[in-house]
């Protein structure tokens, strides 16, 4: 997750920040929580992830975000080639031509 999260200028292609951002979104929230909880002390905080209904919630919530994230764009291949496609579409649809091959 963190690996992918560390490819260069993905804020500024379009393809990747629309997949990566909601999992950095998502493990921001995380860390938030768990940094919340750290604060709150040991006696206001639950460390059983099955009884922290919140902290569960946002897990599970990164880890789908993760699970698309990975099979989007886990490798540079993976990256490569959504940005070869994104860049093919962008393509067809700015085209004069889109009305003949886009819509029917």
């Amino acid at each position: 997750m963190l690996a992918v999260l560390k490819t260069p200028n993905w804020e500024n292609i379009v393809p990747f920040h629309y997949y990566m951002q909601p999992l950095r979104t998502k493990l921001d929230d995380v860390i938030a929580c768990l940094n919340a909880m750290r604060k709150a002390g040991p006696l206001r905080c639950k460390y059983i992830v099955e009884n922290n209904n919140e902290l569960y919630e946002k897990t599970v919530a990164m880890v789908k975000a993760d699970n698309i994230m990975q099979w989007v764009a886990a490798n540079d291949l993976k990256r490569d080639q959504l940005n070869f496609m994104y860049t093919v579409m962008k393509r067809i649809f700015d085209s004069p031509l889109r009305s003949m091959l886009v819509d029917p």
